[in-house]
């Protein structure tokens, strides 16, 4: 056993759990894929462990108790399951073996959470049908779903937040993640892990006093449970969309062929060989100009060992003027989806004028012009010049011809329609 192991066997279970929040807490401000938060993030889980251990082989939650059964400060430690959840989603992996097995210890501990708050009754009827995941397909019915539970996770978390300015002192600064949240809730005693110098001043002011009397006033124990009954709601909801969420990375990592998982684990045992062959040779085959061709094609080495297995990744390209089709394909991706114009606008208008397409006249200016009885009837009145005498000849011919076509034509001579 080691000397860490041993250390942690000797801490109580809130002292255990404490240190695992604070560990979490300082990994949540880090970079997930760098060592250091990975060291955090694995001291978390140990010390998890060791208390959901704990808390089996004690039974302090039973499926015969109900809600009421459960002190103040016992209802905190109904979180375990649901921050060890949240740690081992974050702890890195290698394949997609690795990956499964991590999403199923996720999905272990939040249906263990959910399963404790559904025995106790935690979450009322209500709230759970409005947090019910119907898993639709249709896009529209799955906003509203999503609508619906970033409402309530709002009501609960201004909920949270009204509770917490009845703190004594009063909590002005909310805690910057749900760790440190979890954590004021501990007994002050278990809170003696060292923090990062961000998280302690952060602590200082939520930490000061005893769980206890966190609350002020003489329904302060009141007050403090329904504050903690909120938390656990809250998580609730959220282990409810994680669960949606592991459980579409499974899909996807399922449906991953076999040989494309082969094909990764072979490209990265063949770049660590690599990486270990540049640091046999010394620190600057790495970046040397003048390094040794290891072979291949390409001078990276080769691509297949004698039995076809692939060594590295490679793309096949096609045989003749390969260079040349990916340059053609590359310059017809961003060209223009329709027509582009032949000529200008003032050439089009000039084209359609000279065609006779476009009808001039009317408006205010045709409506004002005389009409051409009107124009002979002027004319006419011009005594004594050759136009005014043409121009009342045209008049008196066009008077005959119309005395002749009435003389014809009687009024009603051309209806015919609705006769007996």
């Amino acid at each position: 056993m080691s000397s860490q192991e041993e250390e942690l066997r000797s801490l109580s279970l809130s002292q255990l759990f404490a240190r695992a929040l604070t560990a979490a807490s300082d990994a949540s401000e880090l970079n997930t894929n760098e060592e250091p938060t990975q060291a955090l993030l694995r001291s978390a889980y140990s010390a998890l462990s060791l208390a959901q251990s704990l808390l089996r082989a004690r039974g302090v939650f039973s499926p015969n108790e109900q809600l009421e059964d459960v002190s103040t400060q016992g209802l905190v430690f109904m979180l375990v399951d649901v921050v060890a959840g949240e740690i081992v989603g974050r702890l890195t992996t290698k394949g997609r073996s690795d990956r499964l097995q991590r999403l199923a210890q996720c999905k272990a501990n939040f249906e263990s959470y959910i399963r404790m708050l559904d025995s106790y009754g935690v979450v009322e009827g209500e709230d759970r049908e409005k947090l019910a995941r119907t898993g639709a397909r249709d896009p529209a019915k799955r906003r509203e779903e999503k609508i619906r539970h970033y409402r309530w996770e709002k009501e609960v978390r201004e909920k949270l937040e009204l509770l917490a300015l009845n703190r004594n002192p009063p909590m002005l600064e909310p805690p910057s993640n749900d760790y440190l949240l979890i954590l004021s809730l501990l007994p002050s005693s278990s809170q003696t892990q060292p923090t990062s110098s961000s998280n302690s001043t952060r602590l200082s002011t939520a930490n000061s006093v005893p769980s206890d009397s966190l609350l002020t006033g003489s329904s302060s124990s009141d007050d403090l449970r329904i504050y903690t009954i909120s938390l656990l709601s809250l998580l609730y909801a959220q282990s409810l969309a994680q669960l949606e969420s592991i459980k579409s990375e499974t899909e996807l990592l399922e449906s991953m062929p076999a040989d494309l998982e082969l094909l990764d684990q072979g490209a990265d045992d063949t770049r660590q060989r690599e990486r270990e062959n540049e640091g046999a040779a010394g620190t600057q085959a790495s970046w040397r100009l003048d390094s040794v061709n290891r072979g291949g094609p390409d001078g990276k080495g080769e691509l297949m060992d004698a039995k076809g297995k692939p060594l590295r990744p490679f793309t096949i390209l096609p045989s003749g003027g390969a260079m040349d089709d990916r340059a053609r394909l590359a310059a017809e991706v961003f060209r223009s989806g329709h027509r582009l114009p032949t000529m200008s606008i003032d050439e089009y208008l000039k084209n359609e004028f000279d065609s006779g397409n476009v009808i001039t006249g009317g408006g205010q200016a045709s409506e004002d012009a005389p009409t051409s009885s009107e124009i002979l009837q002027i004319a006419s009145e011009n005594d004594g010049t050759r136009s005014g005498r043409e121009a009342d000849d045209q008049k008196r011919d066009k008077e005959e011809k119309w005395a002749r076509y009435t003389d014809d034509n009687p009024k009603g001579a051309g209806n015919t329609m609705n006769r007996g």
